[in-house]
């Protein structure tokens, strides 16, 4: 088959503005797409597994960057993008469910078949910047130093990363660079070239970071004074942290005060209003003990931010990239819903039941179960025994084990003869050389 495709296909159509590249980047997909299953459909017929994951991710960066084109209510939609891009996107989606019909010949009366999706869609026109709304609110502090001041005043002014990135596209700097011999050549386009290239950059940016961070004219998180700042974004969507005592090596603030803290940014959260339309923010507001718990809790962001439903998109990386709270958004017009799909099918399964309630967590357990596996009680989620027929119920009682994750997983060592079958069947697949 050859090598397994794993890396995404980069939007080049963003910077070249050439939209021939539009339908060079759905072709590449549906490549990927067609790949993929049929590998599948290769394994589910020679090898006749006990359980077989099909990953296909085609479908949310299509969903990502061109949103637009067939989402009337968009701001940047358009008749003639749609005229022209619109069947196109088309063609994928009726590739991808013709490929998923072609599973459905695989199926006896004890297969079950199930596609789900870890998040839904909807449309993204701008962003809300954690960072700098923090700056602006107080939570984060400065340094008092003279070049902090003025990498402050210059961002004041617009001298920012978004700023500049704006300006080479608009002196058409990337799309010279995007429309080059060198980005359209096939060395580049292909995976293994892309790779060694990013981590070759990233080994050289390392070494060379601290200069560059020094000398860079741009407010980052360098200039934060930790010693005052009573919160952070983190890594992620909308992550906000608590500057914890104990926890961060300058925090300040006291673990007693933490709660309220909390209650306070997430009240001040509630609270934004659209510049736009100057309606309050629909927002999702999760604070660390509604979501998490376990061995890494302490890890977990104190407050999680969710504008989604405002067509907002969280951005709390790459320190104080915008002077704006609230900016438009010119490379995604596409983003994450928090309500994906479930589907299923199969002869333990209960034909025309909507499921409510599910959630993401509730898969693993509920596919053990269906397994005739044990599910271990230290395990997130439920069974959705609702999704079962009563035959199968009494046939496979539910079972749990009080045996943890973290155990059964290392509870079995394979043998030489097993290692080596499976080096032999990645090798196969294209994943080891």
């Amino acid at each position: 088959f050859g090598p397994y495709p794993l890396w995404s296909v980069p939007p080049l159509f963003l910077l070249s503005q050439d939209e021939s590249d539009i339908h060079d980047f759905i072709d590449k997909f549906r490549a990927i797409l067609e790949y993929k299953c049929r590998v599948a459909r290769y394994l589910l017929e020679k090898v006749d597994p006990d359980f077989l994951m099909l990953h296909l991710f085609g479908n949310d960066p299509i969903s990502h960057w061109l949103w637009h084109i067939f989402d009337r209510t968009h701001p940047r939609f358009s008749e003639r993008a749609l005229e022209k891009h619109g069947s196109k996107i088309l063609e994928y989606y009726r590739q991808f469910d013709k490929e998923l019909g072609n599973f459905l010949d695989f199926m006896t009366p004890d297969t079950s078949l199930i596609i789900m999706s870890d998040h839904g869609f909807g449309p993204m026109q701008g962003i809300f910047d954690v960072n700098t709304w923090l700056l602006r609110e107080g939570y984060t502090v400065l340094k008092k130093g003279l070049v902090t001041r003025i990498r402050f005043l210059l961002w004041k002014r617009g001298f920012t990363l978004e700023c500049i990135q704006r300006w080479l596209i608009k002196l058409g700097v990337m799309k010279m660079f995007a429309r080059s011999r060198w980005v359209r050549s096939p060395s580049y386009r292909s995976v293994k070239h892309r790779r060694s290239f990013v981590l070759r950059m990233l080994q050289s940016f390392k070494r060379i970071r601290p200069f560059v961070m020094k000398m860079l004219p741009f407010l980052s998180i360098k200039d934060v004074d930790w010693s005052r700042t009573k919160a952070f974004g983190g890594p992620g969507f909308g992550q906000i942290y608590i500057n914890l005592e104990g926890k961060y090596p300058c925090g300040c603030v006291a673990a007693e005060k933490t709660s309220s803290l909390t209650k306070e940014i997430a009240s001040r959260l509630r609270d934004l209003t659209d510049p736009k339309t100057g309606q309050r923010i629909e927002a999702q507001i999760l604070t660390k003990d509604e979501v998490y718990h376990g061995d890494c809790y302490n890890l977990a962001p104190d407050i999680t931010f969710l504008p989604m439903q405002a067509r907002y998109f969280p951005r709390c990386y790459l320190g104080f990239r915008s002077r704006e709270t609230f900016s438009d958004l010119w490379e995604m017009t596409g983003f994450h819903s928090m309500k994906g799909i479930l589907i299923a099918k199969g002869g333990h399964l209960v034909e025309g039941l909507r499921i409510k309630g599910a959630r993401l967590i509730d898969l693993a357990p509920t596919i053990l179960h269906m397994m005739g596996l044990k599910v271990p009680k230290d395990m997130d989620g439920r069974v959705l025994e609702e999704i079962l027929t009563e035959d199968f119920r009494r046939r496979v009682p539910l079972a749990y084990c009080e045996e943890s994750i973290d155990q059964a997983a290392g509870s079995y060592e394979l043998s030489s003869e097993e290692q080596e079958d499976i080096v032999r069947k990645l090798r196969g697949l294209g994943y080891l050389g």
